[in-house]
């Protein structure tokens, strides 16, 4: 799961900087060391999913509408703190933020989906056979009673 969001985060964060929306700062370390950092970014951003983040996938009906509203706010907000940071700039600040909270309002309920699909409850995918639990001692069910 956090390969496919990693390669979909970096393809929208290319298609972002093509179009003109936002610009990477590369610093003195350059143009591989950002993609590098930007890489790691959507990898946390991908592991939140399933534990902080939740609480989105355990939405059923309402959660891609939540979804959507959560990222319309909060994706930009992100590219705003990476900009006060200097990580990136806002060229064009309110056509730059439209964009924005447009992309991540359609990008959030689908990592949401990919997360919800990729369960991380017992190490498995949704769907798949569930794993047997491990046998209980007869000592261990004596001594509850």
């Amino acid at each position: 799961m956090v390969f496919r969001v990693v390669l979909l985060g970096l393809a929208i964060d290319v298609g972002l900087v093509l179009a003109g929306v936002v610009e990477m700062r590369h610093g003195s370390f350059g143009m591989m060391t950002t993609a590098a950092w930007f890489a790691s970014l959507w990898a946390c951003f991908a592991t939140t999913l399933n534990s902080s983040m939740a609480w989105l996938t355990n939405l059923r009906r309402r959660r891609i509408l939540v979804a959507a509203l959560f990222g319309a706010l909060g994706g930009p907000a992100a590219y705003m703190a990476g900009e006060r940071l200097g990580a990136v700039t806002l060229p064009h600040a309110s056509w730059s933020l439209a964009v924005l909270s447009a992309e991540w309002a359609l990008l959030t309920p689908l990592v949401v989906l990919i997360a919800a699909r990729c369960s991380p409850r017992c190490g498995r995918r949704s769907g798949s056979l569930p794993v047997t639990p491990e046998p209980v001692s007869a000592r261990a069910t004596e001594a509850r009673g």
